[in-house]
This record gives structure tokens, sequence and C-alpha cells, in this order.
């Protein structure tokens, strides 16, 4: 999650400019996400962080949202740890370029021993997954 600070709210056309800044695109469910061009192939996704969750590109200069909530799913990429990666390096760069903090999915602060742990849980996740096909 990429949340304002002290109760702000994000602008639509700044978070569309860093979304596509990002190589994001509009799509599907009207939110972003990281596509592979050659297969179409959804590799994360950005919603906003309140209901419905949506953005709507018309009203975009009017939109305001405390936050953005980027998520991957799994089972999902052959790569997800790949795929967590780049997603942690986008979400560093809107965060930055907004003045944002990064949370995870409890709201607390993404520290590196939170990522640490995200990336052990992929690992163990695939781990099971892989011993299950075979």
């Amino acid at each position: 999650n990429v949340l304002a600070r002290n109760g702000a709210k994000f602008g639509g056309s700044d978070l569309l400019e860093a979304f596509l800044r990002n190589g994001l695109k509009f799509g599907d469910m009207n939110i972003f996400h990281r596509i592979v061009p050659a297969s179409k192939e959804v590799r994360f996704s950005v919603a906003s962080a309140v209901e419905p969750g949506t953005f709507d590109l018309s009203a975009i200069e009017a939109f305001r949202t405390p936050g953005v909530s980027f998520f991957m799913q799994m089972p999902g990429p052959d790569d997800p740890l790949e795929v967590f990666e780049d997603m942690l390096a986008v979400t560093r760069d809107v965060a930055a370029s907004l003045g944002a903090d990064l949370k995870d999915e409890r709201q607390s602060v993404m520290t590196s021993q939170t990522i640490a742990h995200c990336r052990t849980r992929i690992e163990d996740f695939s781990r099971k997954r892989m011993s299950q096909r075979a």
C-alpha cells in the first residue's frame, strides 16, 4: 500500500502520472496493471484504497484517494518473486514521487524485515506449489 501522510489525499492526475511513468496500464476492472506486452499476462495490479477501488479516467483530475493498494495473485506468474521485486520497485517510486508512506497489508510501515518476510512467504508458497505438481 502507498498511503498519503497525515490524512492527505493523492490527486488523480499525480497518481496517473506516477503510474504511467512506471509502465502501468489502465484496464480490466477499471484499475491499473503491469502487463507483459507479448502475452498480455497481468503481473500485478493497483486499486484505490477506498471502495470500490476503481479509477474513472474521465474524471481523473477530480479524483482523490488517501492511498492505493498494489497486489499480485498467487498462484499466478511463473516467477512470483521477480514480480514481487518489480512491484516493490514501482511502489517505492510511486511513494517517493508522491511523498507518501509504503505500508504492508496491516497498514504497518514496510520495513526491510517486512519485505524479507514477504519474500519468504512467496518462496514458501512456490515451493509448496512445486511439490504438489510433482
